[in-house]
Order: C-alpha cells, then sequence, then structure tokens
C-alpha cells in the first residue's frame, strides 16, 4: 500500500507520541510510507528507513493547493490522518483532492472543536471511512458525539515496542519516583511534587525525577524551592524516548498524576515492561492501562495525598509492589504488544482500501 500519513506532532523525544514507531514499522513491512508532519524546533528526524519518506510543512488555516509540495498533491492508496493536527486543514483539503478512503487515528480524547462540523478535523473524522481510537472511552466519547460513526470506529489498543533492557532491581533505601511528560498544568507534575513533600515526612530519602520541556518549567522549580524540595527534585529535561528505559529502570514507582482525560499511557506499559509498579489519576481511559490493584494504584485526580498515600504503601509493602509489578509486565506483554498493535493498523488500512475499491467497483457497474 502507499500510504499517506498526516502525523500530528513526530516527536522523537516524546514516547506518546505513536508515529515516530508506527510509520517505520509500517514501512519496514513493505509499504510506501509517505509521512507528513507539523514543523518542528527538533534538529532533526533521525530516522532513515526504505519505504518511508518525511515531509514538515508549517500549518495554516487557509490553504492553496498550488503552493504545497508536490509529494502532498500525489494521491496514495489510502490516507491515515491522526486528530489533534495544527495540519487538518491542510489535510482536509488533500484529501478532498486526493479523493482516497480514509483511516482517522484517534490517541487523545477530542477537545469540543474537534467536535464542531464546521471544524477541519470534524469534516475529517465524518469523512473517515474507518476510525481508529484506542480505548473503549475514546469510543463512548466518539459514538456519543458524532453521528453514523458507530459501525466506523474500531478499538486498536496501544502497543509499545518491548525493550531489550532487563528489568533492575527497584530501589527500596532511596526511592525515586518518576514522571515523563510534557511541563504543563494539565500533566499534573506539581501535584507530584506536593505529594513528594508529603511522603518525605515518612520517608526522608524519597526523590522524584522529572523528565520533559514545556512553560510550566520555571514554576515547578520554584515550587520545589519553595518546599525545601531543590536537591530531591531532578528536571532532565528532554529525553530521547530510546533512553526513558534506562531511566524507568532506576527509578522506583511511575506517576501519571494526568488533571485531564488523557487516552492511553506509553510510560504506563513501559513501566509494566520492567516490572515497575504505576501510580496514576483514575481519569479518562488510564484505568484501562493501568489496572486497579493489578499493575498499580489509581487515585483521585488532583490529590497530592491520595498520591503520597499511593507511593508509601507500595515502598512499604515490597512484596506487594513485586506482584503490581509482574501483573504490568504481563499485560504490557500480553494486551499491549506492538507487533499485535501494528498488525492490526495494517489490517484496518487494507480492508478500508479494499472496500473502497469494492464501492467503486459497484458504482461503476451501476
Amino acid at each position: 500500500m502507499r500510504i499517506r500519513y498526516w502525523s500530528s506532532n513526530f516527536d522523537l523525544n516524546d514516547i506518546e507520541d505513536v508515529a515516530p514507531r508506527l510509520a517505520p514499522a509500517l514501512a519496514s513491512r513493505g509499504h510506501d510510507v509517505q509521512l507528513i508532519a507539523p514543523h518542528t524546533d527538533q534538529p532533526g528526524d533521525a530516522i532513515v528507513a526504505d519505504h518511508l519518506s518525511i515531509l514538515r510543512l508549517a500549518p495554516s488555516q487557509t490553504v492553496d493547493l498550488a503552493n504545497l509540495p508536490a509529494p502532498v498533491l500525489e494521491a496514495p492508496d489510502v490516507e491515515l490522518v491522526e486528530t489533534g493536527s495544527p495540519l487538518a486543514a491542510i489535510a482536509l483539503a488533500a484529501i478532498q483532492q486526493s479523493a482516497r478512503p480514509v483511516v482517522a487515528s484517534i490517541h487523545q480524547p477530542l477537545a469540543d472543536r474537534t467536535l464542531e462540523s464546521e471544524s477541519p478535523e470534524g469534516a475529517l473524522l465524518r469523512a473517515a471511512a474507518a476510525i481508529a481510537v484506542d480505548t473503549e472511552t475514546l469510543a463512548g466519547q466518539l459514538r456519543a458525539f458524532i453521528d453514523g460513526c458507530r459501525d466506523r470506529a474500531t478499538i486498536i489498543r496501544a502497543g509499545l515496542p518491548l525493550t531489550e533492557l532487563a528489568p533492575g532491581p527497584r530501589l527500596l533505601k532511596r526511592p525515586r519516583l518518576l514522571c515523563v511528560g510534557p511541563l504543563t498544568r494539565d500533566s499534573g507534575f506539581d501535584l507530584a511534587i506536593d505529594a513528594l513533600a508529603e511522603l518525605r515526612e515518612r520517608i526522608r530519602t524519597a526523590e522524584l525525577t522529572v523528565v520533559g520541556v514545556g512553560p510550566e518549567q520555571a514554576a515547578l522549580e520554584a515550587q520545589a524551592g519553595d518546599l525545601d524540595l531543590s536537591s530531591a527534585v531532578t528536571f532532565r529535561g528532554a529525553l530521547d524516548a530510546s533512553r526513558l528505559p534506562a531511566l524507568v529502570n532506576q527509578s522506583s514507582l511511575i506517576l501519571v498524576p494526568t488533571r485531564v482525560p488523557v487516552s492511553a499511557s506509553a510510560i504506563a506499559i513501559l513501566a509494566g515492561q520492567l516490572l515497575r509498579p504505576v501510580i496514576a489519576s483514575a481519569i479518562g481511559g488510564i484505568p484501562e492501562i493501568v489496572e486497579q490493584e493489578g499493575s498499580g494504584l489509581l487515585v483521585v485526580p488532583e490529590e497530592p495525598a491520595a498520591i503520597a498515600g499511593a507511593a508509601r504503601r507500595l515502598l512499604s509493602e515490597p512484596g506487594a509492589a513485586a506482584d503490581l509489578g509482574r501483573r504490568g509486565r504481563t499485560l504490557a506483554r500480553e494486551r499491549f504488544g506492538w507487533e499485535r498493535f501494528v498488525t492490526e493498523v495494517e489490517t484496518l488500512l487494507s480492508s478500508t482500501l479494499e472496500r473502497a475499491g469494492t464501492s467503486r467497483s459497484q458504482g461503476s457497474a451501476g
């Protein structure tokens, strides 16, 4: 298949970004993949693979197809479009011209503006022949707000390549908590810092590592200073996703304290691969990734005391924490496997293309 893949971001430093893994995986199976992504400040795309080309475009709400690069005007066999892309208007115009079947891919809860019929993303979702979502939560939202999508929605659960790193021993004498994600208020890392302050009243050696960049970094650093935690909180900045397994392996617990209803969580899956329990907000699709008392503990969102209590429990009950880690590893392998994920995406693309071909043939015959 010739697949034109409209990525919402294509950030090599973001483990939650599916495209840097999925595009090369589809290309490795012999498909010709043209990936189109927004311009970025990254130094380069650093991915070289046969059958894969990468084109970056500047976002624009007004689209003049005559001024777009030639590859954007070449019709593929099938279009794969991630929601949440600043290129939605360009993608819509190109897709309308190509008249090729569209598979929409949703990895995050839909914003209200996405559901508006006049928005480019709303138009893309309504034009899609198939829609892939990664949790039941997203499927429910989609079915509730977009008419006629019930028969077009397919749940493809998140997947992550299995790290080659062997799980190391969990640190208990000097426990380290880990947060990974954008430094925004939505991520809830300020809640993790407050939780650390409470946790250290009982476990003075506990520390926190924060990986990511964003507008809240200065505020988070100031918060740590105000709580006399500057020496206990380490900000690592941006970190290539390939380096995250080693950091997870050096951690005792993984925190996902999000304030907003995110869908899946790749960092929680990676934690499971390395036998690390997860403490996460019980919101959005997170409970479909982190099993309560199975692979981790779910807590009420925006309650640092709940995070601290869960961490204190797992650090003081190493046997129970180890059980959670083992269950997380089983889930990571059996429910969130990578080859299964890629195969399901590939199958959805090919079946959508096949149905479109059958429809055109029937139309011509009529």
